[in-house]
């Protein structure tokens, strides 16, 4: 919790940072520029990965940007994070198979030097379309 806390600050510039950018570019682009973030990269006592998913995923309600639904702001913030902590995060983009309507998702992976697989907001279902 205490950690969450801390990483708050962070959280809110990185989301603020996105919502300058959207509009202004595509998507693509602004998903190279997240990833570029790689070049600043986070002090050792905030490049905890798995920490900073979960400090995500707590203050999401208030996090910027609010244009985007739950799963893609997610993805997009820990874009940037976990590429500033070293990693190569890849965000994958979906649809619910069982949906009677078009139900996009987004989630996002990346791999850690020890090979585990970190995973946020795994695909409740969906099938991948996209990965980027």
């Amino acid at each position: 919790m205490m950690f969450g806390v801390m990483a708050l600050p962070l959280l809110l510039a990185t989301g603020r940072r996105i919502a300058r950018r959207d509009g202004e570019t595509g998507f693509g682009t602004l998903l190279e520029e997240l990833r570029a973030q790689k070049k600043c990269p986070l002090p050792g006592w905030l490049a905890r990965p798995r920490e900073l998913a979960a400090a995500v995923e707590r203050w999401l309600p208030i996090l910027p940007p609010r244009r985007y639904g739950r799963c893609l702001r997610r993805a997009l913030l820990l874009s940037e994070l976990w590429a500033r902590c070293g990693l190569e995060p890849k965000l994958h983009l979906g649809f619910r198979a069982d949906s009677p309507v078009l139900d996009g998702h987004a989630w996002l992976t990346a791999c850690t030097a020890d090979g585990a697989v970190l995973r946020v907001s795994d695909a409740q279902g969906s099938a991948p379309a996209f990965e980027l």
